[in-house]
C-alpha cells in the first residue's frame, strides 16, 4: 500500500460539485514534510466528530503503522475567534485529540509530539476584520523522523 509513491485522490469539501485532484505520497517519508489532514473542528471544539475526519486519520494510522520508524509532530490551529490564551490552549487539545485517537488504536505515544499553535499560523488569509475562518480550525502533522 505505501510503496515508493502512492496516489490519494481528494475531494473538496464546501463546494457543491466536488472537485478531484490527484498527488502522490512518495516513500520513504523526509523529515519536515507536512501531511495536511482535512481535519476541520467546529467552533470552540476539540472533538472529532466528523465520519470524514476518521477517514483522514486512519490513512495517517496506517501509514504509521506501515513506516514504524516514522514520527510525528501534530500541530493544532484555530481561527481568531475567542481570545489568545484560549485558542492556544484549544489548538493543543486539537492536537491532542488526534493523537489520542491513534494511540486507541495501536500507535505508541512516544512516536507523536502535539503542540498547539492557536491562530499564529493560519492556513487561509482573512478578509479586513474578519475573525472566523472554519478553514483554520484544523490540524497538520509533520514528518519528524
Amino acid at each position: 500500500m505505501f510503496g515508493d509513491e502512492v496516489e490519494i485522490e481528494l475531494s473538496f469539501k464546501g463546494l457543491g460539485t466536488p472537485l478531484k485532484a490527484s498527488t502522490f505520497f512518495s516513500t520513504p517519508a523526509r523529515e519536515g514534510y507536512t501531511i495536511d489532514l482535512d481535519i476541520l473542528f467546529s467552533e470552540a471544539s476539540a472533538d472529532l466528530e466528523h465520519a470524514e475526519d476518521l477517514d483522514e486519520l486512519e490513512q495517517l494510522r496506517l501509514l504509521m503503522q506501515y513506516k514504524p520508524e516514522i514520527k510525528i509532530l501534530i500541530e493544532g490551529h484555530t481561527d481568531k475567534v475567542g481570545n489568545e490564551k484560549y485558542n492556544l490552549d484549544l489548538s493543543l487539545r486539537r492536537a491532542n485529540a488526534v493523537k489520542a485517537y491513534l494511540v486507541d488504536r495501536g500507535i505508541d505515544s512516544k512516536r507523536m509530539e502535539t503542540k498547539g499553535y492557536g491562530w499564529s499560523q493560519p492556513a487561509y488569509p482573512y478578509l479586513g476584520t474578519e475573525k472566523e475562518n472554519p478553514l483554520n480550525r484544523h490540524i497538520e502533522v509533520k514528518i519528524a523522523l
